[in-house]
């Protein structure tokens, strides 16, 4: 297996691992009475295509992959983030923004490197701390704590 930075060569198969975790996160935020799929534009697809094309040449992002015999089979994605905020001075952390593995490749370690590559690149670009969200339902929260995140806030929404 080899942990490698993405390339636009990579967009389609990291739409199709999306695909499968985009899924979840629906029937998860529909229990809670918010669709996060269904209202999006007709023309999905080429949307979130366009998006990871764009998040694969940002400077402030990092998207990796993890490829086994020239396949990907798992991809993660994190941003720096500037908080320029009143009560604080500015400080900079580190956003793990996704993390999918295709389920055959779960459970082997594969989210482990994925996640130990980013927090190296947010150590290197010097952020003060990483954060993520992550369904109050989802599994992946004990992956995460094992990792070595807690909780620390409640983001909640309302359906408009």
């Amino acid at each position: 297996m080899k942990i490698r930075k993405a390339r636009q060569s990579d967009v389609n198969a990291i739409y199709e691992l999306t695909l499968d975790i985009a899924t979840i996160e629906e029937t998860l935020a529909e229990k809670n009475g918010v669709s996060i799929i269904k209202k999006r534009h007709t023309d999905f697809e080429n949307r979130v295509k366009f998006t990871i094309s764009q998040d694969i040449k940002e400077k402030d992002t990092l998207f990796l992959i993890a490829e086994h015999d020239g396949s990907v089979i798992a991809c993660g994605k994190g941003s720096i983030i500037s908080d320029h905020g009143f009560v604080f001075n500015e400080f900079r952390y580190g956003n793990f923004m996704s993390l999918v593995v295709k389920r055959e490749w779960r459970r082997k370690g594969v989210a482990k490197l994925l996640y130990r590559e980013l927090e190296q690149w947010f150590k290197e670009n010097n952020c003060s701390l990483i954060s993520l969200e992550v369904f109050e339902e989802n599994n992946a929260q004990e992956v995460y704590e094992k990792l070595g995140f807690s909780k620390l806030a409640c983001k909640m929404v309302k359906r408009l």
